[in-house]
């Protein structure tokens, strides 16, 4: 698919830009990624306009200016990706027809290096993709050529390699790509390839797996743990998972001109990735949005400020505060130094979870990923808004958050069960529970043990409490039932 060639030194818009004091003048800054290598660049402008060192005489003025270097900037980018894509359209031709005859491998490995150069995935996905592609590489279905391969090879592949252990969830993604692959090649080809033979094979099975959050009586644990621990790049980057959800990625590449004390938020803009060949770069986040992240004013706004603070007599200390604006620098990084890479962040976390038995709602040992997982998890069991936690995370669609975290305490379906039914038998003759002595101590021991798990309950009103069927809730939820509900008799004299 084309010849190969280096990655395309082409140029996108990274963010919403700044500005800043340079010498009595603010100047405006845009920065620009190269999505062939994940290079960052920055372009900046001086305004002329005046400030003083003290105030933010002129921002509102400068931030005119940015807005319309900005969009001189898009104009000229725009310009030249026009022409970029002319080039390569003519030069990248797809010749399906001589693809018919690649063993299924390596077409595959082609059809990756042709989506980089077309710049239709990223560095990272490049990487992703070619581990999916060993699967059927490393298979005998990877030799076999383009245009014999049949439906019935493919589920025999995916049987193949299941017996080997390989999980659904991986195999469906070589799935995927492969299905990718031949529908470019049915619609390019000359009647070579005439129909996509993974459309009547069976994908892999994805078996959905509850996400492992740290379980609600270790939460105080690791809040006291970090309290007690010196200030350091690890326990920042605790910290800010702990209490925003943001990705390991985004802690990492967080500036402190993404913090903003004076509205209360914190700007996510960019990530720290890494790709094969590349190392650790600056890119885009995950959805290539930017999202703005509510600052917690009781517990996170005094910790950021109080870390800003260090970071910023560092700063005059070292003598650096001329040339370099505390603003650049990344807080999980030494001022003046580049980004903390996410590799250094895994392998510190797992090394903590480890020494402090941080174990999570799997009975495994939480990642770091795991505190996003934790904080999506609280989110929920206190009621809070799934739209407004959709935007937090940075979820393209609410039902990703729903699907993700709705379910993912099972012991929660038996606190709601107590909520509700009260209010959908009420009214119904002959259900009120006679609430002897030893039926009420039941009810007070089932209380006390629902918020040991952190569920906040309200002691409930003893003749309104509907007892029906027990049997079958512990039948439907044994493990919950046992754990939190077993001191309620099975029995009890209805009046």
């Amino acid at each position: 698919m084309g010849t190969e060639k280096e990655c395309n030194k082409t140029l996108r818009i990274c963010g919403s830009g700044s500005v800043r004091k340079n010498k009595g003048r603010w100047q405006v800054v845009v920065s620009l990624i190269n999505d062939g290598t994940g290079e960052r660049t920055q372009r900046t402008k001086n305004t002329g306009i005046a400030c003083f060192k003290e105030s933010t005489r002129g921002k509102k003025a400068a931030l005119d200016a940015l807005a319309e270097f900005r969009s001189e900037i898009e104009a000229e980018l725009a310009a030249a990706e026009d022409l970029r894509v002319a080039a390569e359209e003519r030069q990248a031709k797809l010749e399906a027809d001589e693809y018919a005859l690649l063993p299924l491998g390596v077409a595959l490995e082609k059809f990756i290096d042709f989506c980089l150069q077309m710049n239709r995935i990223t560095p990272t996905t490049r990487d992703d993709y070619h581990f999916s592609a060993l699967h059927i590489e490393r298979d005998e279905l990877g030799a076999i050529p383009v245009n014999e391969v049949t439906t019935d090879d493919i589920n025999a592949w995916s049987a193949r390699r299941i017996a080997l252990g390989c999980a659904p969830d991986t195999l469906n993604k070589a799935f995927k790509l492969g299905k990718r692959l031949y529908t470019v090649l049915v619609k390019r080809s000359n009647d070579t390839i005439g129909k996509n033979p993974f459309d009547g094979a069976l994908a892999p099975r994805i078996i959905g797996r509850p996400r492992n959050a740290l379980r609600s009586d270790l939460v105080p644990k690791l809040n006291s743990i970090c309290s007690m621990m010196p200030d350091s790049r690890f326990k920042r980057a605790v910290v800010l998972a702990l209490h925003t959800g943001m990705r390991i990625g985004e802690v990492c590449g967080l500036r402190w001109c993404d913090v903003d004390f004076e509205a209360g938020l914190i700007s996510v803009r960019h990530s720290v990735a890494y790709a094969k060949g590349m190392g650790s770069f600056i890119k885009d986040t995950k959805t290539h949005d930017c999202r703005a992240i509510p600052i917690d004013p009781v517990g996170l706004l005094p910790f950021l400020k109080e870390i800003h603070g260090i970071d910023l007599g560092k700063l005059r200390s070292r003598g650096l505060a001329a040339s370099t604006e505390i603003g650049d620098c990344y807080i999980l990084s030494e001022p003046g130094a580049s980004f903390a890479t996410t590799s250094y962040v895994r392998r510190a976390f797992k090394t903590f979870s480890e020494t402090n038995g941080l174990m999570g709602t799997n009975d495994e040992l939480i990642t770091f990923h795991g505190l996003r997982h934790t904080f999506a998890t609280q989110w929920i069991r206190q009621g809070g808004d799934i739209k407004a936690l959709q935007s937090i995370l940075g979820h393209k669609d609410a039902m990703v958050t729903l699907n993700v975290y709705a379910d993912i305490e099972p012991i929660s379906k038996i606190h709601n069960m107590l909520r509700v039914s009260p209010c959908l038998w009420r009214g119904y003759l002959g259900l009120r529970v006679d609430p002897g002595p030893m039926f009420q101590q039941r009810i007070q021991e089932a209380v006390e043990t629902l918020q040991a798990f952190g569920y906040g309950i309200t002691e409930p009103d003893d003749r309104n409490i509907v007892i029906r069927d027990v049997k079958t809730i512990s039948r439907l939820y044994p493990t919950e039932y046992a754990a939190v509900l077993g001191a309620i008799p099975t029995e009890a004299t209805v009046v």
